[in-house]
């Protein structure tokens, strides 16, 4: 299922700010995005939108993530709290409405 690519002309995105190989916080090892795009094995599994937006959130390392939870992101916005407490952001505001969301970015 795995397609290999050859990678010199083929470049997705390149990190200027991190060092591969370095670890953050939670211990994740920064690694070229290319072999996650191109080398990595695929695995099928079936989840949700809002199991989707935790596992991007919780992978790319973000530090803050700011939050409305109305339908039909009440599940993101749970979601994402789990992952504050599991302590893989530093901040996490759930507005109270769209303009306390917006006066938070």
């Amino acid at each position: 299922m795995n397609k290999q690519v050859d990678l010199k002309n083929k470049r997705v995105i390149a990190s200027t700010h991190v060092k591969l190989g370095e670890k953050n916080r939670m211990d994740q090892t920064y690694t070229d995005v290319n072999d996650i795009f191109y080398n990595s094995e695929l695995t099928p599994s079936f989840m949700t939108g809002s199991e989707v937006i935790r596992e991007a959130i919780k992978r790319a390392s973000v530090g803050t993530s700011v939050a409305y939870p109305i339908t039909p992101q009440s599940e993101a916005a749970a979601l994402i709290g789990e992952i504050y407490a599991e302590g893989y952001l530093d901040e996490y505001f759930r507005g109270e409405s769209e303009f306390a969301v917006m006066g938070q970015c």
